[in-house]
């Protein structure tokens, strides 16, 4: 995986990458000590094919002067994390990847509908806790930004900008307007097939954003409208499916369903048991919204039980959601 980052991004700059494993007691899932507790409970492709060539590349891309400039690391993380994924698993996975990034960032949009600020990749947080307005939007946001840029200029060209990129920012930390004199300098005429300040300081979703196309993303997301009409996927449209396939399933259900089908739903596939804990979360999520009361427990020992600080916050944020007057 190394490998492949490096004849991607460019060589590795240390000698060596260790990697602590911390105990279940240490519970949150930070900037570099993401979550090995994930691995203990049997998620382990998706945590080395996404964590880990994730963090591993936060040491290549250069930091970001302060907290509004958040998506000049994590928008390029996520973009070269898929880039890996798709060398290592192939691109049918990559694109399930981006599609659940690609729900998730709607799903912040509206949940920021009446702070829009939120949905800016270059915001004001003054005065702002980070906590309150920590989402998706600077990872799939910043990575729609970035792919919007390969898709112009296309991959080969892209690829080569990014390495001068990197290079030329090692060890740096720089700003949004440090990065678009350096992209106009080295991509002439950019700013002219791009709308770069709409990307950079609008809000929302522009519309040259890309919603990812694949025959197995279509497939699940066809799945999950037939959810709506009251019908679940057979045993045997779900015999391949892994964590990424479930959790891009469950994202794209409706909000709010009738009890008795998340019930049936978890009877016959055992989601509110699984040991992929962003399934169990989707599905968590999707049992707080439709008032699924028999998931009590099960909700109560995952907000208690040591684990990534982000899926406990999912569970609670959806709660208080639906529970503020």
């Amino acid at each position: 995986m190394i490998r492949q980052g490096e004849k991607l991004f460019g060589e590795y700059d240390w000698e060596r990458f260790d990697l602590l494993v911390l105990p279940p007691s240490f519970p949150y899932g930070g900037f570099m000590d993401f979550d090995l507790f994930a691995l203990l409970m049997g998620k382990k492709l998706t945590l080395y094919v996404l964590a880990l060539p994730h963090k591993l590349l936060y040491l290549k891309v250069h930091d970001f002067v302060d907290g509004k400039e958040f998506f000049l690391s994590c928008g390029f993380t996520t973009y070269a994390e898929r880039r890996i994924v798709e060398v290592v698993q192939g691109a049918d996975i990559a694109t399930l990847n981006m599609g659940i990034g690609w729900r998730g960032l709607k799903d912040e949009m509206e949940r920021f509908k009446d702070n829009l600020e939120c949905t800016k990749l270059k915001n004001n947080q003054q005065g702002v806790d980070p906590d309150d307005v920590y989402s998706q939007v600077p990872y799939e946001k910043g990575f729609q930004f970035v792919l919007r840029i390969e898709r112009q200029v296309g991959r080969t060209a892209f690829d080569e900008f990014l390495k001068k990129y990197i290079a030329t920012f090692k060890f740096k930390s720089i700003d949004t307007d440090t990065f678009l004199d350096f992209l106009k300098a080295n991509i002439p005429g950019i700013e002219k097939e791009i709308n770069l300040e709409l990307w950079t300081e609008g809000v929302g979703i522009p519309e040259d954003a890309y919603e990812p196309v694949s025959t197995i993303y279509t497939k699940i997301i066809s799945l999950a409208e037939e959810f709506k009409q009251g019908k679940m996927p057979s045993e045997d449209e779900v015999a391949e499916w892994k964590g990424q396939e479930w959790e891009l399933y469950l994202e794209n259900l409706p909000k709010s369903c009738e009890p008795s089908q998340v019930m049936a739903l978890d009877k016959r596939y055992r989601l509110a048991e699984s040991k992929d804990y962003e399934v169990k979360v989707s599905f968590l999520q999707l049992a707080i919204s439709s008032n699924t009361c028999v998931h009590s427990s099960t909700l109560l020992h995952n907000l208690v039980e040591p684990k990534r600080s982000s899926w406990r916050n999912r569970c609670l944020q959806k709660h208080e959601r639906l529970t503020t007057p």
